[in-house]
């Protein structure tokens, strides 16, 4: 079966989707939600990441707002997550040696896993505490329902396309015609799911859509596949491009299954946006970008909405920042790529406390 065929085969569920949200997904997330306030900043909590780890290697901090200074100390741009599970909660990236950004997170009580520098180094241990304070304001549960839905219904047939495009890749490869067209456009695609595949599963993204200064060896790391793998492999007509083909189809397929089988709640989708639009600002592929600022807008538009009873600006507010956004990205000024952006993932973060979603 190929992955066309998997997609619709799973299609059926989403007309239920509306209905079942409110019975299973929406009560799991409701409880998740049940979190004290965040509190107000207590200082800076400093990492440094190295060639090698994150120093120190473990951090406790406690639940609420927390801000975080990642120095990087490596000889390579990174990227710092904090990670759940398989799921990215927050992020920075292009970090560039020798320099420092600061992240602020809102976190819960419980353990994390934080990323150190290359794909390949152990990653360091996150431990939040219990915070004090009286419970958040909770999000009015009947207007996200409707988002959560539709939203749910984008990834299934984003996903359908998506596969459609690696299959006839896939085919092009097999029977000797150069696919790097066809590739480009499967790569695009990927990047109108990739607010929830990094919720989801941030390993699985990773493989997909990985570079080559991820890892250690950079292009000949035998762990180094994906995307921009085969595209290499591709330009230089090499003949691991046919099994390169078969594992990223085989990658994308476990993907699509688990979002398929995944419900993305709302805090979720706005940090996997405004991630998305922080890293399609250091992305040079024009069209990559634009593709990602796809999915940002897809969310955007959805929450937005939703919001309109606390902020009855906030669709207008986000269509004009998401209206310059692409603008600067027809432009080649790079610092106004990064403002327009950063302000997109600004007003994202902004529409999770509009919601009460912490």
């Amino acid at each position: 079966m190929n992955l066309k065929q998997s997609i619709r085969a799973g299609y059926g569920l989403v007309a239920v989707l509306a209905v079942g949200v409110g019975a299973l997904g929406v009560l799991d997330w409701q409880r998740h939600q049940a979190r004290p306030a965040p509190q107000a900043e207590a200082g800076v909590v400093t990492v440094t990441v190295t060639d090698r780890a994150c120093e120190p290697n473990q951090l406790t901090v406690p639940a609420g707002r927390v801000t975080f200074s990642i120095v990087n100390r490596s000889q390579r741009v990174l990227e710092w997550e904090i990670l759940d599970g398989v799921m990215v909660l927050e992020e920075r990236e292009n970090i560039a040696p020798g320099l420092a950004q600061r992240l602020v997170a809102r976190l819960s009580p419980g353990e994390y896993a934080i990323t150190c520098g290359l794909l390949g180094n152990p990653r360091g241990r996150l431990v939040v505490t219990p915070g004090e304070g009286a419970p958040a304001a909770g999000p009015d549960m009947r207007a996200l329902i409707g988002p959560m839905a539709e939203y749910k219904v984008f990834l299934t047939m984003e996903g359908q396309e998506l596969a459609a495009a690696i299959d006839q890749m896939a085919e092009e490869i097999a029977s000797g015609q150069d696919a790097r067209e066809s590739l480009e456009q499967a790569q695009a695609l990927y990047q109108h799911l990739r607010p929830a595949s990094r919720m989801v599963q941030a390993d699985l993204d990773a493989a997909i859509d990985a570079r080559a200064a991820d890892y250690a060896q950079g292009e000949a790391d035998p762990g180094f596949s994906g995307f921009n793998r085969l595209a290499i492999a591709l330009q230089a007509h090499d003949e691991a491009a046919q099994p390169l083909a078969e594992r990223l189809r085989q990658d994308v397929s476990q993907l699509l299954a688990r979002l398929d089988a995944a419900m993305v709640p709302p805090d979720r989708m706005l940090a996997g946006a405004a991630l998305m639009a922080r890293e399609a600002a250091g992305t040079a592929d024009p069209a990559l970008a634009k593709a990602m600022l796809a999915g940002v807008e897809k969310i955007g538009t959805l929450l937005a909405e939703a919001a309109k009873p606390r902020d009855p600006g906030a669709p207008a507010k986000l269509a004009g920042l998401m209206q310059r956004a692409a603008q600067a990205l027809e432009g080649t000024d790079a610092d106004a790529r990064r403002q327009a952006l950063d302000a997109v993932a600004e007003a994202l973060s902004s529409l999770r406390e509009t919601l009460g979603l912490g």
